[in-house]
């Protein structure tokens, strides 16, 4: 982890990354575990249903494989969709960029981030990984939610310290009028 920015940073204009991270594959532990289970499942109720029907052996064993194709795809886009996704704080901006196939890049100016709080399950605290959820100003995104980083606690201070610090050295104070 870097350190925090400092408001000397922010008024000689550095924009150096202060965090890049991409959210952990255990995000996706519940997922991918149901998904296990349906995988054992197909190959038991394929086995079963070849020796009870002999006389359809050959159809039977397409179907399962089809089965077992679609499972293992279905773990294979979630891995793949969070390999491919990335949380940048710079001095000025959050950046987050998610996609493989298609591209969506979002930044979110650090002046406009009003709260920022970090959730975490049961589960998710067994595996060290939490959620993010940035409450803004901004009119079309008032929320945003950073799943499965490490070390949220601290992202958070890094990320509020950050937005108060911009505030501070750009002189920006901020009235919410009638939410």
């Amino acid at each position: 982890m870097a350190s925090p920015i400092s408001e000397t940073e922010l008024e000689n204009g550095a924009s150096e990354s202060v965090f890049d991270i991409s959210p952990s594959q255990a995000i996706y532990a519940p997922y991918y575990a149901a998904h296990g289970l349906a995988f054992i499942l197909i190959i038991f109720a394929g086995v079963q249903s070849m020796r009870l029907f002999p006389t359809y052996a050959h159809t039977l064993w397409w179907c399962e494989i089809i089965a077992s194709a679609l499972v293992i795809l279905g773990v294979f886009t979630h891995a793949i969709s969070v390999t491919f996704t990335r949380y940048t704080l710079d001095s000025k901006r959050l950046t987050m960029r998610h996609g493989f196939v298609g591209r969506s890049i979002k930044s979110l100016e650090l002046f406009r981030i009003q709260d920022v709080n970090f959730m975490q399950s049961w589960w998710q605290e067994l595996l060290g990984i939490g959620s993010l959820v940035i409450l803004t100003s901004d009119q079309y995104h008032p929320r945003e939610i950073l799943v499965g980083v490490r070390n949220g606690a601290e992202l958070r201070e890094q990320l509020t310290g950050a937005a108060t610090a911009i505030r501070r050295s750009t002189g920006i104070r901020e009235i919410t009028v009638g939410k």
